[in-house]
């Protein structure tokens, strides 16, 4: 199994863990050990699996919280006893236990897995940890108790990721701010164009008031001269009349005659 084992581990890129109410967080293992034993100040404990960690994600503090190992353990399968997971806790090793309705290979008997049928377990291994999107469901079943050199590790790198958050919380706000800026100019340039516009047609009606004005007014100076002129005709029509009346006032001898 050894040739397995060594094989199996160097295809796993990453899989998922998730706590229960917490967010599932992201690992890269570094080295995954298979019934590793681990020495205790009362004897050993054998884990299921023993997990080095390269780096998690998207926290890379997270891996230091747990001195950068985790110890994985199965809901079926017989856990250490609260000694051995104290001893295991204050040795900087947390214990996961993940559900175990995971895939059948979890449930095999080790000693059923040989050379022949180790692709086949590999197969169900890998579907089992790096399905998309897949997490493994569970809870640490001990105290974390991280070393005081990856716990100032921690506190430095959980610092740098919260200030990180906080100016990406930041920059969103003010991408948002922005948007909300560009749509209210938008509204604003759209109004004034709305204005522009109405002022345009405003300044249209009254180039064509000025040029009625004008018309009526050109109108009222035609009429003026009109009337002017009408009084004139009236005046000489007048002075006619009383021609007329003189001359038919006279006798017919004296018109043809000329003796009036």
């Amino acid at each position: 199994m050894e040739r397995g084992t060594s094989a199996f581990y160097e295809s796993i890129d990453k899989f998922q863990i998730e706590e229960e109410e917490k967010p599932a967080f992201y690992v890269i293992p570094k080295q995954m050990k298979m019934f590793e034993r681990v020495k205790t100040t009362t004897g050993f404990v054998i884990l299921k699996f023993l997990m080095e960690i390269d780096y998690t994600y998207p926290n890379y503090s997270q891996s230091y919280l747990y001195n950068q190992k985790i110890g994985l353990e199965f809901i079926f399968s017989r856990l250490p006893n609260s000694r051995k997971l104290f001893e295991l806790s204050e040795l900087g090793i947390p214990v996961f236990q993940a559900k175990a309705s995971l895939s059948k290979w979890a449930k095999r008997d080790y000693g059923e897995i040989t050379n022949e049928n180790f692709e086949e377990v590999k197969d169900e291994m890998l579907e089992t940890f790096q399905q998309r999107n897949y997490q493994l469901q569970g809870k640490f079943v001990n105290s974390i108790k991280t070393i005081p050199e990856n716990k100032e590790k921690y506190d430095t790198l959980k610092t740098y990721e919260e200030q990180l958050e906080e100016l990406k919380k930041q920059i969103k706000d003010l991408e948002i701010q922005k948007s909300e800026e560009l749509k209210l100019l938008k509204t604003t340039e759209s109004n004034v164009q709305n204005i522009q516009d109405l002022v345009t047609e405003e300044e249209s009606k009254l180039e064509n008031y000025k040029q009625e004005i004008k018309y009526y007014v050109k109108l009222e100076s035609d009429n003026k001269t009109l009337t002017q002129n009408l009084g004139k005709t009236a005046d000489k029509l007048n002075t006619v009349k009383e021609e007329l009346k003189k001359i038919n006032s006279v006798g017919w001898f004296k018109r043809a005659f000329k003796l009036w």
